[in-house]
């Protein structure tokens, strides 16, 4: 489908859902230039004057299938728990331009990491994760459902998504649980129980978690295919950690100060790796771990994947992790990241050829019951990564 015969469509959903007033009324108006563009779009190719136009059709017809405006300072509200997502490092690659009845979720490049992520996929999963949990905090603080428009605008790379208050609603009993997993969901980095498996109960659930998204989560079971992933993590990371650069950019992250609002906190940061370990993890300066305190020998394994390489994608699988990290945080569990893969290329294509799914891996997940009490990551403030438009 072309852009601008999706941009029609979109007004014509939202127009039907709105209110049919008199000739004079707004929604009228819009109905006639609907009829009027779909006119000059029979008789043309997606020149740019059409698109600009049914592009602002299509956010006008978005407003009034929403209803009444929404204030910024009143979406302001929700940001608290968009900046509540995981990011590679705790860098908190986002921003969020907010003015009346939109949220604009944008990749904040002075956020991103030249070495692990140069091309910002990473920075945009974590947007994604972001954009997740506004979606579940429009019904839940607004009473509105979320309606999202990814990449909305090709000249403007940086803009991931546009979020408007859609029809009202109260949230769903789902939603609501999952939107109180926000705050309870942090990166566990230390060994999960070893004597408590994950409920089989739950491997769909968590599945079905990523399906909801456009996306993919293949469990590993098999402890050959489950050795097989780890030496595949292992020698990524070996890969990675011995190139100077990117130990110093992980160094640059690690915090000792109370008072940080970004990176990793010393009681974040997992005991140190060691070899051996069936999935490293990042030295962010952990403490030695005791003996007898060593990483579960069977883990659940997972493998995220999403339907290719597009940015949009990448917002899609980010969206899709934190569907993931919230269902299993609402069962009790909790889950390590591993992007090793993702940043050395080799590696990335070993983890292609051995999910043998069609789309794109990204992301590992180890996922368990926690031994121990989590802390969270500090994050910046609401105002710091907040513009008024």
């Amino acid at each position: 489908m072309s852009e601008l015969r999706d941009l029609l469509r979109r007004a014509e959903r939202d127009l039907q859902r709105g209110p049919r007033g008199a000739e004079h009324s707004d929604p009228a108006r819009l109905w006639r230039e609907l009829v009027e563009l779909r006119e000059r779009a029979a008789h043309t190719e997606d020149e740019p004057r059409l698109i600009g136009a049914a592009r602002q059709l299509a956010e006008r017809a978005a407003g009034v299938a929403a209803g009444p405006a929404v204030s910024a300072e009143t979406l302001v509200g929700t940001i608290a728990s968009a900046i509540l997502a995981p990011s590679m490092h705790n860098s908190q690659p986002w921003r969020f331009a907010v003015g009346t009845g939109r949220i604009e979720v944008r990749l904040d490049p002075e956020r991103r990491l030249p070495v692990a992520d140069p091309d910002g996929v990473a920075a945009r999963i974590a947007c994604g994760a972001a954009l997740h949990n506004l979606r579940l905090a429009f019904p839940v603080r607004l009473g509105r459902a979320a309606d999202v428009a990814a990449l909305p605008d090709p000249a403007d790379p940086e803009l991931l998504a546009v979020v408007r208050p859609g029809v009202a609603r109260p949230a769903a009993p789902r939603e609501q649980a999952l939107h109180a997993a926000i705050a309870r969901r942090h990166s566990n980095r230390y060994p999960f129980r070893d004597d408590l498996p994950v409920d089989p109960a739950l491997h769909a659930t968590l599945t079905e978690a990523a399906r909801t998204r456009g996306c993919w989560l293949d469990l590993v079971v098999e402890p050959a295919t489950r050795r097989m992933l780890g030496e595949l993590i292992t020698d990524a990371d070996r890969v990675l950690r011995a190139d100077p650069a990117y130990e110093q950019e992980v160094s640059r992250w690690i915090r000792r100060d109370a008072g940080a609002t970004d990176g990793i906190p010393g009681r974040a940061a997992g005991p140190r790796p060691e070899p051996g370990d069936l999935l490293p993890g990042r030295d962010y300066g952990g403490a030695p771990r005791r003996p007898d305190r060593g990483f579960e020998p069977a883990p659940l394994v997972a493998v995220l994947g999403g339907p290719g390489e597009h940015p949009a994608d990448q917002v899609a699988v980010g969206e899709a992790l934190q569907a993931v990290l919230l269902a299993g945080t609402d069962a009790g569990l909790a889950a390590s990241l591993y992007s090793q893969a993702l940043e050395v290329p080799e590696a990335r294509s070993r983890l292609r050829r051995m999910s043998g799914r069609l789309g794109s891996p990204y992301l590992v997940l180890r996922i368990g019951y926690p031994s121990r009490p989590m802390f969270a990551t500090p994050r910046r403030p609401v105002p710091d990564v907040t513009d008024l438009l």
